[in-house]
């Protein structure tokens, strides 16, 4: 496997995320890593002032853009159209902004009418396009998503009229674009080691597939390139944007993800606020019964459908929350996502249950 380093952030990227943590008002201490060399909230808190000095909260553009909207009752996540936007096909991804806003135009011109949509997280709208070439009703595509009605059709605005609309993103990102080089730049010297580690642990093809099944949970063999490329204000993360018919992989990695992550835990970890939400998922009867037919055979959505005689919609967004909860893993493969059940989270999540309920019985 080739592994590319992109020494260099994908502004366009890191200008989004910094203004939609700003209107959206996001604590400073979830955007700067828990770690060294990392980002440092003084430092983030100077980025902020500078970057965004004279934008308007409140202006009606800004927030059509960048207001968000609950995702899947993450109190702490929230989507919006420009991360929609510029999350929703990573063919390429380049330092200057204006680089990877050109690319990003050029897939829509030449897919448009053909794209579909695989599934939603907190960033992207995975959208794919169709191998044959058929047309897609972009409307029928969002109608699937697990999105408030008026953001469906806000979103159906934007990647129908898409060249717009990235136009006027652009436009309004532009004093951002302008200094937000320059006042990483210190920060990214500092962070090279770091993405050196990284290329020296996914030159192991185990350890690469381990981190895909434990982070994204999606379990793929190994590409023919890896691209790597670190982000600085949602340290804690990490997304994987496939090229299918190239076999590249761009793999976005948090300043502060652990590599020690894939590694199995000594002991059980305290149960957290993603560990109920996976449980509010299994309290519903159809939800269950779509664990069970995934246990042992990979399905896609319409398959789910067709075997219990479910509605595709419904199956799609069920599908979709509980591959983001890790619930299943998903394999892509031509264009098409199949789901498995992550039958070693559920053990590991029902063992911590069980262990919690002994020590608190154990308890005076």
């Amino acid at each position: 496997m080739k592994i590319t380093l992109y020494r260099q952030p994908s502004i366009l990227h890191e200008a989004v995320e910094l203004v939609h943590a700003y209107v959206n008002k996001t604590p400073i201490g979830q955007l700067c890593g828990n770690s060294l060399p990392g980002i440092t909230g003084d430092e983030l808190q100077n980025i902020l002032s500078i970057a965004c000095q004279g934008i308007n909260r409140e202006d009606k553009e800004l927030q059509f853009f960048f207001r968000g909207i609950p995702f899947e009752d993450k109190k702490d996540g929230l989507a919006s159209i420009a991360r929609n936007m510029v999350y929703a096909w990573a063919e390429e991804i380049h330092h200057d902004a204006h680089d990877t806003a050109n690319c990003l135009l050029e897939y829509w011109k030449k897919y448009r009418g053909t794209l579909r949509i695989r599934d939603i997280d907190l960033y992207a709208v995975s959208v794919y396009h169709d191998n044959h070439g058929r047309f897609h009703d972009l409307a029928q595509e969002v109608a699937k998503l697990s999105l408030p009605r008026n953001y469906q059709m806000r979103l159906v605005e934007t990647m129908s009229c898409y060249d717009f609309y990235l136009q006027r993103l652009m436009t309004l990102l532009q004093p951002v674009l302008a200094v937000l080089p320059g006042l990483l730049a210190p920060i990214v010297q500092r962070n090279v080691r770091l993405l050196e580690q990284w290329e020296q642990f996914f030159a192991d093809s185990p350890n690469f597939q381990a981190f895909c099944l434990q982070v994204v949970a999606v379990d793929s063999r190994t590409p023919q390139e890896l691209r790597l490329y670190l982000r600085y204000f949602q340290p804690h993360t990490g997304w994987l944007f496939f090229d299918e018919q190239y076999r590249i992989f761009n793999l976005h990695l948090g300043i502060s993800q652990e590599r020690s992550i894939i590694q199995s835990c000594q002991t059980l970890r305290p149960l957290e606020s993603c560990d109920r939400l996976i449980f509010r998922q299994l309290s519903s009867e159809d939800r269950m019964k779509m664990l069970i037919a995934m246990m042992d055979t990979p399905m896609t959505a319409q398959e789910v459908a067709r075997k219990l005689e479910l509605h595709p919609s419904s199956v799609f967004r069920d599908l979709s929350t509980m591959s983001n909860l890790r619930l299943l893993i998903k394999e892509v493969s031509g264009g098409k996502s199949t789901y498995r059940t992550n039958y070693p989270l559920l053990q590991e999540l029902f063992d911590t249950v069980l262990q919690t309920i002994g020590n608190a019985a154990s308890l005076p």
